[in-house]
Parts: C-alpha cells; sequence; structure tokens
C-alpha cells in the first residue's frame, strides 16, 4: 500500500493533481482527506509514480516488530560508540567500515528518531574525518527548512529582571 505523509496540506495535493494532470471533478471542492485517498488509490490503481518533490512510499520501510528491533539495535550499537568518545576498544565494532556497512542497513529507516539520531551523529564524525557521508531521504529536513523560515511573531519573556543603576 502506497501511503502520503500527512504533513502535507490541501493546497500540496492539488498542486500536485494540477501538475500531473489527474483526472478528477472539482478537486477545490473536496477535503484534504479525501484528496490524499483518492491519490492513495489512483497510484496504487494506475501503478503510477508521481515524481513529486515530498511524497514517499513508505511500503518498503514498515518493519515487522522483529526486523525493527534489530534496526534499533544496530541503531543503539552505533549510538554507543558515539557518545564513548569514538573508540573502538569500549564498543562492538573494530573499524569505521563495520560501522559504516550498518549504517547503510539502517539509513532507509529514519522515520524512527532515535536511527535518524544516529546517522547525523555519525555523519558529522564522517564530515570530520573527511571520509563519505552517508546520504539518506529525511522528511524532517523539511520540517527544519520550513521552522527557520519562519518568523516569530511574539517571544514572551518570564523570569526575574534586575535593573542595576550607578
Amino acid at each position: 500500500m502506497f501511503i502520503i505523509n500527512d504533513i502535507f496540506t490541501k493546497k500540496d495535493f492539488l498542486d500536485i493533481i494540477k501538475q500531473e494532470n489527474i483526472p478528477i471533478n472539482s478537486p477545490t471542492l473536496c477535503s484534504k482527506k479525501d484528496l490524499k485517498e483518492f491519490l492513495e488509490h489512483f497510484i496504487v490503481d494506475r501503478k503510477k509514480e508521481i515524481k513529486y518533490k515530498f511524497l514517499t512510499c513508505q511500503e518498503d520501510n514498515i518493519l515487522t516488530s522483529k526486523e525493527k528491533e534489530n534496526k534499533m539495535l544496530i541503531s543503539k550499537k552505533i549510538n554507543a560508540w558515539l557518545i564513548n568518545g569514538y573508540d573502538f576498544e569500549r564498543s562492538f565494532y573494530n573499524n569505521i567500515n563495520e560501522i559504516i556497512d550498518d549504517a547503510e542497513i539502517i539509513k532507509n529507516y529514519t522515520q524512527y528518531p532515535s536511527i535518524q539520531k544516529v546517522i547525523l551523529g555519525l555523519n558529522i564524525y564522517l564530515k570530520n574525518n573527511n571520509e563519505k557521508i552517508i546520504i539518506y531521504e529525511n522528511l524532517f529536513d523539511i520540517k527544519k527548512e520550513i521552522k527557520k523560515l519562519s518568523v516569530n511573531k511574539f517571544a514572551s519573556k518570564t523570569g526575574r529582571f534586575e535593573i542595576i543603576f550607578d
């Protein structure tokens, strides 16, 4: 089953429908939920690949509980290495290549925050040592970019303020 992420707005769905020339009568009158369901069924029925920058297929990333446990265990092992100051003597790894191999296994499961944190930490280490970083697709980066672009209109500060006069 193709799942469309819930971060989209109705305007995003309307843009997809317009961009891909999808036949639907009066899409502006439909609700966001209806548009989402229509697009999911349209993609599955027609086996059409919509190349839109925010759509992701989570079909491949659905894990059973045992698989998820294994992926989390790998991320915990890498995280232990990161927390221990990149020391191989106090970790389950003997060299950086073993860590990179494990990171390649979990890199597609960044919908789990702990895995995302581990990959980001490992990328910082690899970048500092001039090695090739691990590329992964991440929807959380989109949220961070949106947050950076937003302007705070009101900031409230509370607490004790001291004014000293000379």
